[in-house]
């Protein structure tokens, strides 16, 4: 399944998360979304809905709009009950060279 309405995930969580694929990404001014955090978990509970009910039965996983992830968005995932995202080998590569960096950066 997808999210419903074809939402970037991440960029509705944070658009910090744009730097985790890309370092140098330019960010917007604003802050973020409002409730930014609760439209994301909107969007993969209304995706789930539409997908049961065409499909009679719950999703095991979940197709990432763009294939678009970060460590947030696939934690939200995660709480959904989904065991598996879609993407792509540069994002994923990416994603989780940017988690090392903060994981190494944040480690004393």
């Amino acid at each position: 399944m997808s999210p419903y309405g074809h939402p970037i995930l991440p960029l509705l969580i944070d658009f910090r998360a744009a730097q985790e694929s890309v370092a140098a990404a330019p960010l917007p001014h604003a802050e973020g979304y409002p409730g930014g955090a609760d439209r994301a978990a909107w969007h993969l509970h209304e995706g789930a809905r539409v997908f049961q009910r065409v499909f009679g039965r719950v999703p095991a996983g979940c197709w990432p709009s763009e294939g678009a992830i970060s460590a947030r968005a696939l934690e939200l995932i995660d709480r959904h009950g989904m065991r598996w995202a879609a993407s792509s080998g540069n994002v994923l590569h990416n994603c989780l060279d940017a988690a090392g960096a903060a994981g190494a950066a944040a480690a004393p």
